[in-house]
């Protein structure tokens, strides 16, 4: 994001640990909780997808982000909630499955290519 400029037009929120460590390197990254309001946030409808890593992660995130067509991007091979393994896809084909509802979420281990997909989901 910072390489094209996205920090303005795209907005990142997390919760927990993960959001804490998100506001050491970036001054625009949000925290808006803790664990305890991790269902709350995704019954909200607010995300536009939901990227999770190894720790604050509910075990029915899947199950609840699919209730409102919330795509799942998983980033550790610890917690994959059972998602295909895209990390060696091209991000085009990617977004195209996890727009149309084809895949439900993607576990990603490729990180920089978690850093350009999620931008290019606009």
């Amino acid at each position: 994001m910072d390489k094209n400029g996205q920090f303005d037009k795209i907005e990142i929120a997390g919760l927990c640990c993960t959001a804490h460590d998100m506001t050491r390197y970036n001054k625009n990254a949000k925290i808006i909780g803790s664990m305890t309001k991790e269902l709350k946030y995704i019954r909200s409808g607010i995300p536009d997808v939901l990227v999770t890593d190894e720790q604050c992660v509910r075990a029915d995130i899947l199950r609840e982000a699919k209730k409102l067509h919330i795509p799942v991007i998983a980033t550790n091979e610890k917690i994959t909630y059972g998602l295909p393994d895209r990390s060696n896809d091209s991000v085009d084909s990617i977004i195209d499955d996890l727009v149309s509802g084809k895949q439900d979420g993607a576990l990603m281990l490729d990180l920089e290519k978690v850093g350009e997909l999620i931008p290019d989901w606009q």
